[in-house]
């Protein structure tokens, strides 16, 4: 393995906490502990570190990985977000403080990469949220589903999204989401052109 040979090689370190908890989430811990204590000055791998405790559910764990790293830094986001974890994990908006750190520190292009998947999947689940409640009032006022995206064109853009003139709201990848009508009645979906991950 690359980190027996060059263990002070960090973006081995940042990149296996993305890759590797999916297999090994305790080699991905294991891999990061070594590289923290090769590399005690860079704080950025107990950033890593919480990622991955903090994808299992170990919410105590990945806060104090966060503090940690916050000793060694004057970064007091790192403070704060331990603090955002252990009052509410799982809440979206602490992902996507997480994945925007992350994208922010990386050192990997590929992690970069990753991380902006993540922020624009994130924005995609709120977007067909505030969506369905748009095409939940419509159908409780109209009693009906829309007949197509032109129908909530207002309340779409009232809601800050992205509309294309033809009607339909557009997606964080620019592709138009889809209008799903059925007899049980209306969602939306991400188009099959779309780039945003399909968690």
């Amino acid at each position: 393995m690359i980190t027996t040979l060059d263990p002070r090689f960090t973006a081995v370190y940042e990149f296996a906490a993305v890759v590797l908890p999916p297999v090994d989430v305790q080699g991905a811990i294991t891999l990061l502990e070594k590289g923290i204590r090769e590399n005690p000055t860079e704080w950025y791998l107990h950033q890593q570190l919480a990622y991955i405790y903090w994808q299992r559910g170990d919410n105590l764990a990945a806060a104090e990985a966060f503090r940690r790293g916050a000793r060694m830094t004057t970064a007091r986001w790192m403070e704060h977000m331990a603090e955002s974890i252990e009052a509410k994990g799982d809440d979206p908006q602490v992902a996507r403080a997480m994945y925007a750190r992350m994208y922010e520190q990386a050192q990997d292009e590929q992690v970069k990469e990753w991380a902006r998947r993540r922020l624009m999947e994130l924005r995609s689940l709120e977007e067909r949220g505030a969506i369905r409640r748009a095409l939940s009032a419509f159908t409780a006022e109209q009693q009906r589903c829309p007949r197509d995206w032109r129908e909530l064109g207002a309340a779409l853009r009232g809601l800050g999204l992205e509309v294309h003139p033809e009607g339909p709201p557009l997606d964080p990848s620019g592709a138009p989401y889809l209008l799903v009508l059925s007899p049980l009645g209306c969602d939306v979906t991400l188009h099959p052109s779309s780039t945003v991950p399909r968690g």
